[in-house]
């Protein structure tokens, strides 16, 4: 967005805008791991960073969308977190991103439904548009095997 841009150009001399919140991000993360807490701070952070900042890069978007839903799944909040992703996948069906977030989800967070997660990726694989991105799948979906 503008608004994006114009902060990363005022600060560009000092510290890259997308880097330090994509680093607060995962700060906020790590504090949850010990502090649950920090978790819904992370919800909080990521949610109004994709409110003051819709048109910011797809993938960081994506990312931050993710870690809400991430720390709903820590929280224990499963069914939160199957809407978040539900609603990622709905928003950006054609990028395979939003799916191998919600695969990761099934394979590498909860662990437990790995059918379900092939499923996701398969789809991921589908709509992936390089062989940059159809190689991230295929190493998911080979790991499971």
């Amino acid at each position: 967005s503008k608004t994006l841009l114009m902060l990363a150009d005022a600060y560009a001399h000092y510290f890259f805008v997308q880097e330090f919140v994509q680093d607060l991000e995962l700060e906020l993360q790590n504090a949850g791991l010990e502090n649950p807490a920090y978790f819904r701070k992370r919800i909080h952070f990521c949610r109004e960073f994709c409110e003051l900042f819709p048109e910011a890069d797809r993938e960081l978007i994506i990312n931050m969308r993710r870690a809400i839903a991430d720390s709903y799944h820590y929280l224990g909040e499963a069914e939160k977190a199957e809407t978040c992703y539900a609603q990622l996948v709905a928003d950006f069906p054609q990028y395979y991103g939003s799916y191998l977030a919600w695969g990761d989800y099934y394979y590498l967070l909860r662990k437990d439904n790995f059918a379900r997660a092939k499923e996701v990726y398969a789809k991921a694989s589908e709509v992936a548009q390089d062989d940059a991105a159809r190689e991230i799948v295929a190493e998911r979906l080979n790991g499971m095997a």
